[in-house]
């Protein structure tokens, strides 16, 4: 039953790993596409 439970919590934090890669990839996605965006704009003002 303990092994089980260790077996629980490690896909637990693999699922919880793998969350936060993916926020952390979307986060980056989303500032560097924003980025661009922006620079963009500044671009078609001048």
């Amino acid at each position: 039953m303990s092994h089980n439970l260790e077996h629980l919590q490690f896909l637990l934090l693999l699922f919880f790993t793998f969350i936060l890669l993916a926020f952390i990839l979307f986060l980056l996605l989303y500032s560097s596409y924003f980025y661009i965006f922006s620079y963009s704009l500044i671009e078609n003002k001048s």
